[in-house]
């Protein structure tokens, strides 16, 4: 396999998203970049307004910053595993023996809380670590590759 191919993305994957699985949590996250385009312009726009002094935030701009960026932009879905929830892993209709989910947030009292761009927001300010996840994430190319979508359509 040449360069181009090993690093060739999906614009499928880049503008749909992937699952993140985090214990009870599911959640598809778009790309940073490439063909996720409204998270491009947002940036962009961000860029512009800050005059592309973004690295000369405080943590806790950064945070507030890029929190509402994500929630915006790279945040497609959010699963929770609930015993009576009526979706799948995927966030379909329920209709096997298997894992159930929930679509929402699980809340800092346990409640599911919808996953509104106000509560996905609110959760990444609340848990930093979760966004800086994110973050590694969705600026992960690796995980974007081409290469991947073919390997799974062949299995």
């Amino acid at each position: 396999m040449g360069l181009y191919e090993n690093m060739k993305t999906s614009p499928k994957l880049e503008s749909e998203g992937i699952w993140l699985d985090l214990d009870h949590t599911r959640i598809k996250l778009g790309r940073a970049g490439g063909k996720n385009s409204k998270y491009v312009q947002a940036l962009e726009k961000i860029m512009r307004e800050y005059n592309r002094g973004i690295e000369q935030l405080s943590n806790e701009q950064s945070t507030k910053l890029f929190s509402k960026l994500y929630a915006e932009t790279i945040i497609f879905d959010w699963l929770t595993k609930d015993d009576n929830g009526e979706l799948d892993e995927l966030g379909r209709a329920f209709s096997v023996d298997g894992l159930r989910y929930t679509r929402g947030i699980s809340g800092p009292d346990g409640d599911i809380i919808e996953p509104t761009v106000v509560n996905s927001t609110q959760t990444l300010r609340d848990i930093p670590d979760l966004q800086l996840m994110f973050k590694q994430t969705v600026e992960a190319a690796s995980l974007y590759r081409a290469a991947l979508v073919e390997s799974i359509a062949g299995n």
